[in-house]
């Protein structure tokens, strides 16, 4: 019987309910057992999850997700460097393309495709291999949106959401990456009286 092996990296998460929505037009679902798979759930708590379901024998997928307020479609769709940028968004190195903040933990850790014990990761004599973990190996990590950096986030609506993009444009095969940004609404940007909580922000 084929089992999905699954590492959870956070513990403790609320029960989630689905608000993501696809971009129109957007194909972002992998084929079953090849390449990665990237979702995210709003936790009503100003929290993202995100699921990053590693098919391949690589670790070198890792998402990146901007603030709906920060998106700039040209450096979203660039293919190479596009001249000076503003946080989030940088060069890194191996990416000739713009990318955005990584999916990162309150401990500092990052999302990024992971192996099952006894895979060997690909390179060194090992060739890649799309579709290595045919069960898949999940990954997930939950983001603060109220707490992150470089930049500080924007304010919340005035109903307490924020929108979100996030896709995987990084890893060594082009087909077997995501790069098309997926939209998540996250709710509970607010304090407990109901007012917006943002930081020292008061509305």
């Amino acid at each position: 019987m084929n089992r999905r092996i699954t590492t959870t990296l956070i513990a403790g998460a609320a029960s989630l309910t689905v608000a993501v929505s696809t971009l129109a037009g957007a194909g972002n679902a992998a084929a079953q057992g090849k390449g990665v798979e990237i979702t995210a759930v709003d936790n009503k708590n100003c929290t993202a999850t995100f699921t990053l379901t590693n098919y391949t024998n690589s670790t070198f997928y890792q998402p990146d997700w901007w603030f709906k307020q920060e998106a700039n479609q040209d450096w979203i769709n660039a293919t190479g460097n596009v001249g000076d940028l503003t946080a989030p968004w940088r060069y890194v190195n191996g990416i000739p393309w713009p990318m955005a903040r990584w999916v990162q933990r309150e401990d500092g850790t990052k999302l990024f495709s992971q192996l099952a014990p006894g895979v060997p990761p690909a390179g060194g004599g090992v060739p890649y291999n799309s579709s290595a973990q045919p069960d898949g190996f999940v990954s997930t990590a939950t983001v603060n949106l109220k707490t992150v950096t470089n930049p500080a986030p924007p304010a919340p609506s005035p109903e307490g959401t924020q929108t979100i993009y996030y896709r995987i444009k990084s890893g060594p095969q082009t087909a077997d990456r995501r790069p098309t940004p997926q939209e998540l609404v996250v709710t509970g940007c607010q304090s407990g009286s109901g007012s917006l909580d943002w930081g020292s922000l008061r509305f």
